[in-house]
């Protein structure tokens, strides 16, 4: 028979007791193995959820374990089970959006985009398409009360992804590679920043956009003197 093992750091893992007593932690299998999975990815969840509410309007250093797990529904035993702490609940929702943006673009159409090798259109759709995906989170992260350490991660995470496909399109060293999408990456998280951050997440018109892009794409190819 199974019981609750309540001694255990985890507290939906099962012990399995037979006709000798206590033989330890049962292996997780069929569907006892996927309700936990599923509860445990629950539990994570609504922490997380619970969170943000707070963080959209709190900042982090204002927000105590107590009040996550009292808006969540738990207590704070639940919370350390899966979390050192608020900065690690931070972290790993900013890595989740930042999965999230990488994975929803092929290298391709990131390197289209960011060469600035796709019709004007397209890049305009591209980015208020970001925008609106993930306003919410981006708002936050950018915002006054945001972690300064987001913009560098999600440059970094971008980089790591580009560099491997403009090494097969050049022949360029790797120091060369580094400092062009270091360059062009910063231009366009600068302009996240600056939209989510001293615009407060309104976005900017059509016409203001494309007129913004089309100016780029003159000043960076206009002639050298």
């Amino acid at each position: 028979m199974f019981i609750r093992c309540f001694f255990s750091t985890d507290p939906l893992a099962t012990v399995i007791i037979d006709r000798n007593g206590f033989t330890g932690l049962a292996e997780e299998k069929g569907q006892t193995a996927t309700m936990t999975s599923q509860v445990k990815l629950e539990t994570i969840s609504r922490i997380k959820d619970a969170f943000w509410d707070l963080y959209e309007h709190k900042a982090l250093s204002e927000i105590s374990v107590k009040e996550i797990t009292n808006a969540a529904g738990y207590n704070r035993g639940t919370f350390y089970l899966y979390f050192d702490n608020t900065n690690q609940v931070l972290g790993q929702i900013e890595d989740d959006v930042i999965e999230q943006i990488i994975g929803e673009r092929n290298l391709e159409e990131m390197l289209m985009f960011l060469l600035i090798k796709r019709p004007l259109g397209e890049e305009i759709e591209s980015f208020a398409e970001l925008f609106e995906t993930h306003k919410r989170f981006l708002l936050a992260l950018f915002g006054d009360r945001g972690d300064p350490s987001f913009a560098r991660k999600l440059k970094s995470a971008i980089k790591s992804k580009l560099i491997p496909e403009v090494k097969r399109m050049t022949v360029s060293s790797d120091t060369v590679i580094d400092l062009t999408l270091e360059y062009i990456l910063s231009a366009e998280i600068g302009l996240l920043t600056y939209v989510f951050g001293e615009m407060k997440g309104v976005l900017p018109s059509e016409e203001d956009l494309i007129e913004a892009f089309s100016l780029v794409r003159v000043v960076t190819s206009m002639p050298e003197a």
